[in-house]
């Protein structure tokens, strides 16, 4: 671009006054032709700031993430404490990027279903290269994570819901990209060979994710791109755009003459708290991450968490399970999640958990919603692997909702799917004990034919979905030396 034409852009009244907005409690970065930061820290106070940067030879406008009490004030190598003090708290702002704009495409569409799923309030905007970034405000934030005031959780929070939602994704994004391309095509359009781990395709591997393992990290005082701004390498601009259209989008809108300021990218005015549920999840899905990296260090503490093969009664529950069934009157959403993982960790199948939360609900001081329940049932039964609920000292939980009423065997274990196994290895050796010495009657034979029957009808279904997941392997595994050769 000639600066002629620049500077005719950001000279317009509307584009000023949307990039100043959105630059409200924010450092700004200002970047000149060739990439490089003007001196930082830096901030907008009005419009016409932004055109004497330009005629500084600046392109090129960017926003952090955090919100500052006192932007000029912050320096590199600051400490810790002295970051949190300044920030008024941040946003959660996913940066998708990719060599071709198509698999942006597909990752940013799921990305906000899987928002939506959490009925999440977010905006979106197109990056300015080939990818997009997705907003969500801090306003819908918990204000306290684990005990910790959310705002001084940056970046580490940050990063633990952009690795929840791309784990979320991932096999989705997988299926979708295969769905619409081919493995070839995939490798010409990113110049990338190796798209694969152990001979499956990874979609992470041509689509950076931030906050995602193995990609570009988050660190205090990122930047990205403001709105309506333009890119320094290719001149288009970073504008919002509708979600829906996120499939269809067309560049020729990003170009400065064909640019519209009619959304708005950093919003403000929306339902407190409403990212609640996506939080906690994420936090939950990073413990039980870290427990189970833990666990696998050995054999026996992993074998304590072996997850059973057959449906565990609710007379087995631990005390504060059992409570929580009793019904709440906080804590229903996370005491949902808890009890989803906890009766799949128990050998529940789908259908069992899904006709006793609903009875559950029921009994809780204000319902859910019967769908809502049953897409959180549909999804735990999607996951790879299952996972435990909080541990029994996870803050923000049992002791929170005042379910914890420890008995003497609570003092031996950790997570409430211990207690159960526990329970339910007690009463096997009692009932093989009782058993000893004396004839059984016809119904007690009867149901052990039933007993057996049930686990020969499961390890023959486990067996079949073993077998279809090697078959699968298999096949991918030769589309992709077919598709190498």
């Amino acid at each position: 671009m000639e600066f002629k034409e620049i500077l005719k852009y950001y000279s317009r009244k509307d584009v000023q006054e949307a990039i100043v907005e959105s630059a409200e409690d924010r450092e700004i970065g200002a970047r000149y032709l060739n990439g490089a930061y003007r001196a930082r820290p830096d901030i907008f106070q009005y419009p016409n700031d932004i055109i004497q940067l330009i005629k500084q030879g600046i392109i090129a406008l960017d926003i952090s993430m955090e919100r500052w009490r006192h932007p000029l004030d912050l320096r590199p190598s600051m400490k810790r404490e002295d970051l949190d003090a300044n920030r008024i708290g941040w946003d959660l702002i996913l940066d998708i990027d990719c060599e071709a704009l198509e698999f942006s495409r597909v990752a940013a569409d799921l990305l906000c279903k899987a928002l939506n799923f959490y009925h999440v309030s977010f905006t979106i905007k197109f990056s300015g290269r080939a990818g997009f970034h997705i907003f969500v405000p801090f306003e819908s934030f918990p204000e306290t994570i684990a005990g910790k005031e959310t705002r001084k959780m940056f970046p580490e929070a940050a990063r633990i819901v952009a690795e929840y939602l791309s784990e979320m994704i991932k096999d989705h994004l997988s299926k979708e990209l295969l769905k619409r391309y081919s493995l070839e095509e995939i490798q010409e359009k990113t110049g990338k060979e190796d798209i694969f781990e152990q001979n499956i395709f990874a979609p992470y591997k041509i689509i950076k994710f931030i906050g995602q393992i193995d990609s570009v990290a988050i660190s205090s005082r990122h930047l990205i791109r403001a709105p309506y701004t333009i890119n320094q390498k290719i001149g288009l601009v970073s504008i919002p755009i509708d979600p829906k259209e996120i499939l269809t989008f067309s560049l020729e809108k990003t170009k400065p003459e064909n640019v519209k300021v009619e959304r708005k990218f950093i919003v403000r005015d929306v339902e407190p708290n409403s990212a609640n549920s996506l939080f906690w999840q994420a936090v939950e899905f990073d413990q039980n991450k870290k427990i189970v990296e833990k666990e696998e260090k050995s054999y026996e503490e992993k074998k304590e968490f072996q997850i059973s093969t057959e449906a565990v009664p609710e007379i087995m529950f631990p005390p504060c399970i059992k409570k929580i069934f009793e019904g709440l009157t906080d804590g229903r959403q996370r005491s949902m999640f808890a009890l989803i993982n906890f009766l799949t960790c128990c050998g529940w199948s789908k259908e069992q958990i899904e006709y006793r939360m609903v009875g559950w609900d029921k009994l809780n001081a204000r319902s859910l919603t019967e769908g809502k329940i049953k897409k959180h049932v549909r999804y735990a039964g999607q996951k790879r692997e299952q996972i435990l609920p909080p541990n029994c000292d996870h803050q923000g939980y049992y002791k929170d909702f005042n379910v914890c009423f420890p008995d003497s065997l609570c003092a031996r274990i950790k997570n409430p799917v211990n207690y159960a196994r526990a329970r339910q290895r007690m009463q096997s050796k009692v009932n093989q004990q009782g058993s000893k010495g004396r004839k059984l009657t016809e119904e007690e034979k009867q149901k052990r034919r039933e007993t057996r029957e049930r686990q020969k009808a499961f390890k023959e279904g486990m067996l079949r979905k073993k077998e279809e997941a090697q078959k699968r392997a298999e096949d991918e595994k030769q589309a992709s030396s077919q598709t190498t050769t």
